[in-house]
Order: structure tokens, then sequence, then C-alpha cells
């Protein structure tokens, strides 16, 4: 009989910690992956201060080791993929951060806003656990 209670409450607990859990570690997943796009984003203000006009490439997106080359930065996967966008001069740029693991994809984008350092982060799907 103690037996069987002690398998309950255990029970009980993993069925309340193993949700949260998940959910702690998808979030952890967006903020890496905020930190690495805020990053690239710098770098690419860095790269505009020393060349005048933003980083241009191919008219297809750059991978992840593209990106590293170009900007001389060294963003880590850690399970993302990430690609970076733009093919005008001193135009508005996109890079993003895809997670394909499966039942929980999202997307990080992050968007050049103007000649100023600001930017827009975006979460996608809205009401993805990483996304709250």
């Amino acid at each position: 009989m103690e037996l069987m209670i002690a398998i309950i409450i255990i029970g009980v607990i993993s069925a309340l910690a193993i949700p949260n859990y998940r959910k702690t570690v998808e979030r952890a997943h967006r903020q890496d992956a905020e930190t690495q796009l805020i990053a690239l984003h710098a770098a690419n203000h860095i790269y505009r201060a020393q060349t005048g006009q933003t980083y241009l490439q191919a008219p297809t997106a750059l991978d992840i080791d593209a990106i590293n080359n170009a900007l001389g930065i060294n963003l880590i996967s850690n399970g993302m993929t990430y690609s970076y966008q733009c093919t005008t001069p001193f135009s508005d740029y996109t890079a993003t951060a895809i997670r394909q693991a499966p039942a929980t994809a999202f997307t990080i984008t992050i968007t050049n806003l103007g000649v100023s350092p600001g930017y827009s982060l975006a979460c996608t799907p809205a009401g993805h656990m990483a996304c709250d």
C-alpha cells in the first residue's frame, strides 16, 4: 500500500513537472536565438560603419557558415537554422532562426529598422510555448 502511494505521488509530480520543463527548454532556445540574432544585428552595424553599407549577398539567403564568415562572428546553431537576407545596399535586412523540432517548431525573426541601430524581433507562431 505504501509503495502504491509513493508511485501515485511520483506520477502526480511528473505530470506537473514534465510540461513545465519542456516549456522552459523551448524558452531557452528562443532566448538563445534572440541573443544570436541581436549579435548578428550588431555585427552588421559594425560592418556598415566600416564599409558604409549593410552586408549584401547573392539573391539567395545566407546560411550560418556564410553569415559567420561574412560578418566575422561566431553564431552557434544549437538546434536552430539561421538565414540572412539583404539584397540592396543601405536597406533593411531580415535574419531568421528556425527551430525544426517535432511539434515544437517556431521562428524568430529580426528586422533592421532603417539607419538607426533599432530592430524588431518577432516569434511565430503566436501562442507557441516558446513565444509566450
